[in-house]
Parts: C-alpha cells; sequence; structure tokens
C-alpha cells in the first residue's frame, strides 16, 4: 500500500481532493478525516489550507535553494505568467468552450458566482455579458444570490469559479442550481473535486507553475483570460448585441 504523500510531495496534497489523495495514498476517507483531525483538529479543507499556510512559510528557504526555478527579474515572471496562460490551449477544448457559449445564449438568466479572490473572476464576467446584451447576475451576498438561483428562469446556467472546487460556498450554490434545473459550469483546476461532480462543464484553469501559488494570494490571471476566450467566441454569436451596444451609449452619458 503507498504511503501518505504528505512529506514527498506536500504542495500536490494542497491541489488534490479527498478522492484523489485517497486513490494515491490507498487510505480510505474515513482515514484522511482522522489524520486531517489528529493535524489541525478540523476538516480536510481546513487542513489543506493550514498546510499550505506552512508552506508559504518556508518560501524564501525554498526559493534560496531552486533559483534557477523562480523567476528574479520581470522578464522571467512575464514569461512564467505567460506560460502558464498558454496551458489554457492544451487543458481546453473547442467542444468544451462550444458547449458552454451554447448554455450561455440558450440561458434566461447567466448567474456567476465565485467565493473569496474569484469573486472578482465573476464579477467581470457577469459584467461583460450584460454589455452583450445577455441578462446576467451575480452577487457576494449569499443569501440574495441563493434566492435569485431559486427562481431562475427556465434554460438559466451558473457560471462557478473555484480553483480547488471544494469551496462549502459555492459547492452549495452548484447543489441548489441543479437541483432547480439551472445549468451549471464549473471553472476549476481539479476535475474530481465536488463541485465538478455538480457540472454540466467543466472548464479546466490550471497553472502548472504558477509563481504566485504559494504567496496567499494566488493568481487569477488565468480565470480571467478564460472569461476573454468564453467572450471572444461569444461576440458574434449574441443575437441580443445590439442592445448591449445601445445600453452603452445610454450609459456614456453619465460616465466622465
Amino acid at each position: 500500500m503507498p504511503a501518505l504523500p504528505l512529506l514527498s510531495n506536500p504542495m500536490q496534497v494542497t491541489r488534490m481532493s479527498m478522492a484523489e489523495l485517497s486513490e494515491k495514498s490507498g487510505a480510505s476517507d474515513a482515514t484522511i478525516m482522522r489524520v486531517c483531525k489528529k493535524v489541525c483538529d478540523a476538516g480536510f479543507y481546513q487542513f489543506k489550507i493550514q498546510l499550505a499556510m506552512d508552506l508559504a512559510k518556508n518560501l524564501s528557504a525554498a526559493s534560496s535553494s531552486q533559483t534557477d526555478e523562480v523567476p528574479n527579474d520581470i522578464v522571467s515572471f512575464i514569461d512564467l505568467m505567460a506560460a502558464n496562460v498558454a496551458q489554457l490551449s492544451k487543458d481546453l477544448s473547442m467542444e468544451q468552450i462550444s458547449e458552454s457559449i451554447d448554455l450561455i445564449l440558450g440561458a434566461g438568466t447567466v448567474y456567476t458566482f465565485g467565493w473569496g479572490n474569484t469573486g472578482a473572476v465573476a464579477d467581470d464576467l457577469a459584467h461583460r455579458l450584460l454589455r452583450y446584451g445577455i441578462n446576467a447576475f451575480t452577487s457576494h451576498n449569499l443569501e440574495y444570490m441563493m434566492r435569485s438561483i431559486v427562481l431562475a428562469p427556465e434554460g438559466s446556467v451558473l457560471i462557478a469559479f473555484s480553483r480547488s472546487g471544494e469551496s462549502i460556498y459555492l459547492v452549495e450554490r452548484c447543489e441548489l442550481a441543479r437541483a432547480n434545473g439551472v445549468k451549471v459550469i464549473l471553472v476549476t483546476a481539479d476535475e474530481s473535486s465536488s463541485a465538478a461532480f455538480l457540472a454540466d462543464v467543466i472548464l479546466k484553469v490550471n497553472p502548472v507553475n504558477d509563481p504566485m501559488d504559494c504567496l496567499g494570494g494566488s493568481s487569477h490571471i488565468y480565470e480571467f483570460a478564460l472569461n476573454d476566450i468564453l467572450l471572444y467566441f461569444l461576440k458574434d454569436k449574441a443575437p441580443a448585441y445590439t442592445v448591449g451596444t445601445t445600453s452603452e451609449a445610454i450609459l456614456g452619458q453619465f460616465k466622465n
């Protein structure tokens, strides 16, 4: 039976779902939960957060011993970030993008949601969809968002953003969406997460060597790039594009 890969590759564990860790370690979910309780007296998600925080404390020591792998100037940093954005072309297919666009075009309302840092990504997509004349809604008020999904018109879709796919607030909204006939498009790095099992379409965003990963403020430039991909291939297909143009003209008189 393989050993639990906590010591051999702790960073990998922070990106795993419980199902993945169970498969790779040969340990049951119950055993993993007992380890989490023993280590930090909390559940698996909280354990991963604590593990990531502990790894972040050792970042400077790791950087000094692996200077060839860590960007030390603007050019190398930008090159590494660009390589991660380019990874999207390997993780995504046009079939997935086309399926997502079909759901968006057929939606009564497009709901976008992200918790924490990904909330800004959800805001960005909702606002720009409105400019295309597509009815979109997002909110950081959890109850307001839940009530809106319950009252969603037929054919609506929820676009959910979560790198881990394990955020309890996001999983709850995905569950609510499925229960109310709302399709779910999930943007995530983990295709076997709790949220992934609730998704109709999974759009994988998984940077392979993110220099921001251990800094407590992971970059979401990759999710923003995914927004651009969706909007680019949606633009010419949006039947109400002129509505968005008209609204922009009306709002323009209130802008400086």
